[in-house]
């Protein structure tokens, strides 16, 4: 259907098919996007696909990005390899270390790379404006290396503040129950570990054998998302207690 307003996403896989009427910001493993964008589109992933009509800018990085389709105003593009194949009415500004511009490009303002090589341009394409090239070092092994063990340092210390702080409001909410939880955890140990078994394995089942009903299916769908947000509770308070 179409999103009367703005669109925002998150997750692996991001598919985006139906219109937009304003800006389109997602992040992703692989996204795709066909649909048409009022406004502007911001995207970052592994592998990004942009083959739309988008009525302003296109800000994308990626691994790998492919731009086609008409953009209203500027293209702004950064990954390992960037290809543009769109009729773009502003400016084309790409920093990559492959450039390829595909042969239905027609870019009407001028367009800036920044590459350790010189771009592929198909002859067909039409470039109103100047081409600016300027060469870039190729990043080193070890640089590369250094910035993917920053990256993951980064992002190991921001998840688990990001869970610590979580858990502690968790606890600090729901400080009364946990302590009931706890004490009659450790009264009746066998029985509460039986207990706690037997619901991992039943609760999901009983709510797949919901879900192949049509009548059951809402209880079975609710059933899984309150199994997920137990064990994602479970696993925020239990290293506290």
């Amino acid at each position: 259907g179409i999103v009367h307003g703005d669109f925002i996403a998150a997750g692996g896989t991001i598919l985006v098919s139906g219109p937009v009427d304003g800006t389109v910001q997602v992040a992703g493993g692989n996204i795709a996007l066909s649909s048409t964008v009022g406004k502007t589109v911001r995207a970052a992933g592994g592998s990004v696909v942009i083959n739309s009509t988008v009525g302003s800018d296109v800000v994308v990085a990626g691994g790998t990005v492919e731009v086609g389709g008409k953009v209203g105003r500027d293209v702004l593009a950064s990954g390992g390899t960037v290809s543009i194949n769109a009729q773009v009415t502003g400016r084309v500004e790409i920093t990559a270390q492959k450039i390829v511009i595909g042969s239905s490009t027609v870019i009407t303002g001028p367009l800036t790379y920044h590459s350790p090589t010189k771009a592929d341009i198909d002859p067909n394409a039409k470039i109103l404006g100047a081409v600016t090239y300027v060469p870039t070092d190729v990043p080193s092994d070890k640089d590369a290396k250094a910035a993917l063990v920053a990256f993951f340092t980064f992002w190991i210390i921001a998840k688990f503040l990001m869970m610590l702080v979580a858990a502690l409001l968790l606890v600090w909410l729901l400080n009364r129950y946990v302590l009931e939880v706890v004490t009659h955890a450790f009264a009746n140990p066998a029985m509460e570990f039986v207990k706690g078994v037997a619901a991992i394995i039943l609760f999901p089942i009983v709510s797949l054998l919901l879900c192949v009903t049509v009548l059951g299916l809402p209880l079975g769908i609710l059933g899984f998302l309150s199994y997920f947000a137990l064990l994602i509770l479970s696993t925020l308070i239990a290293p506290l207690l």
